[in-house]
């Protein structure tokens, strides 16, 4: 979990040690009861550095997940546009996964990403559609990061 300012409480179903370990990556800005709590609810609390914006920096949380102690070879992320289009726009994804409904929000919706700015079409990263698979009445879509964009 990403959390740089302690607002996700130490409760509910990722806290329950049933699914499994939590870890909790935050910055200094998380205030000491908030990773106190996490740590009373068995979590294992990481400390990176604020990224811009004052977000956890994503590249050292990566590093920290890939590179660093924590070993892991892929992270699944499932989080809101800010973070989703923070993740794209850092280049920090490598693979999409991308679930449509039949459904027409208008202008209600709320934007899948939230990218730093507006990339032109030129620089856009690309990604190559390396799967469909029908879920009921909705879709998913799996995409790659295409070789001529890595």
């Amino acid at each position: 979990m990403l959390d740089a300012r302690g607002r996700v409480g130490a409760e509910g179903p990722l806290f329950d040690p049933a699914g499994g370990p939590t870890l909790v990556i935050t910055t200094d800005a998380a205030p000491a009861a908030a990773v106190a709590a996490w740590g009373a609810a068995g979590a294992k609390v990481e400390t990176v550095p604020a990224g811009p914006g004052g977000g956890v920096d994503l590249a050292a949380a990566l590093d920290l997940l890939g590179g660093g102690r924590e070993g892991f070879v892929q992270v699944l992320v499932e989080g809101g546009a800010t973070l989703l289009g923070a993740l794209l726009g850092g280049g920090h994804a490598q693979r999409l996964v991308v679930y449509v409904a039949p459904l027409l929000l208008g202008a209600r919706g709320l934007p899948g990403f939230l990218l730093d700015g507006p990339p032109t079409l030129g620089a856009a990263d690309r990604y190559r559609l390396a799967g469909v698979r029908p879920l009921g009445p909705d879709v998913r879509l799996d995409y790659v990061l295409a070789p001529e964009a890595a």
